[in-house]
């Protein structure tokens, strides 16, 4: 049987966020160096606007139909979603039509899924950061304002690492800037490095975390007092945590 690989993300339109995925796709190509890949966005208005400006991505719809006119008949989906939230329904109702076209579908797992993804990327996440004396480091996620209970369990597990210095925040709910800048304190010249525990470094990253305005992190942690660096790359483009993608391919492959 014929198989392919379907990397799916929500997407962006930021060419940094772009580099972000792309070399994200490249780790997972090499985890599975004989299936033919494809990529496609679930964000509409993303790939509206990459057509525009004529770097067209497939939607998931145009990628499913792509594979079943190239004869693949065995399909392994992985998203790069960190939650099971409410774009992963959206993944599955739109590749759930499909089934039927193909002799097998089987859609890989968000990067958080058990308690134990949340330990394995609590490792990652020390092994890109590491502890250096007199810096904090705050990493700032999406977050929903219906429950943050995967970022909390995340702090948790990174304080049980006894890394007190890598702080979780979101942009939805708590915690949130507010939250974090009372953990911190007052600045007095300390070191931050605010970073994105996105995916990319999209819109968000360079918006809400390291705009110019004045509520966005970075401002408000300089108004606090703190000397602020920040990075732009997202998690795709970080190799412990490609690490993690890599062995949820394996997983939808052991399984075709």
């Amino acid at each position: 049987m014929k198989q392919g690989l379907l990397c799916v993300s929500f997407g962006t339109a930021v060419p940094a966020g772009q580099k972000d995925l792309v070399s994200l796709e490249a780790a997972l190509r090499q985890a599975a160096p004989a299936l033919p890949f494809y990529r496609a966005y679930t964000s509409s208005n993303i790939c509206a606007r990459l057509a525009d400006q004529g770097r067209p991505v497939d939607s998931l719809p145009q990628a499913l139909e792509r594979m079943a006119a190239d004869g693949i008949r065995q399909v392994a989906l992985q998203p790069t979603l960190l939650l099971p939230g409410r774009e992963y329904q959206a993944l599955l109702d739109q590749a759930e039509p499909f089934r039927s076209r193909f002799d097998r579908l089987e859609i890989g797992r968000p990067l958080l899924w058990t308690e134990t993804d949340i330990q394995t990327l609590a490792d990652a996440l020390c092994a890109v950061w590491p502890c250096l004396p007199g810096q904090k480091t705050v990493l700032m996620g999406h977050g929903s304002t219906g429950g943050n209970e995967a970022y909390i369990a995340l702090q948790g597990a990174l304080e049980s690492r006894d890394r007190r210095d890598l702080l979780v925040g979101t942009m939805r709910g708590e915690p949130g800037i507010d939250a974090l800048l009372t953990r911190l304190g007052q600045g007095e010249n300390a070191r931050v490095l605010l970073a994105p525990l996105l995916l990319t470094g999209g819109g968000h990253t360079l918006r809400e975390m390291a705009g110019e305005t004045p509520v966005s992190w970075k401002n408000r942690l300089l108004a606090a007092g703190f000397e602020v660096e920040c990075s732009l790359r997202g998690l795709a483009n970080r190799p412990p945590v490609q690490g993690l993608y890599q062995k949820r391919v394996a997983e939808l492959l052991s399984i075709l």
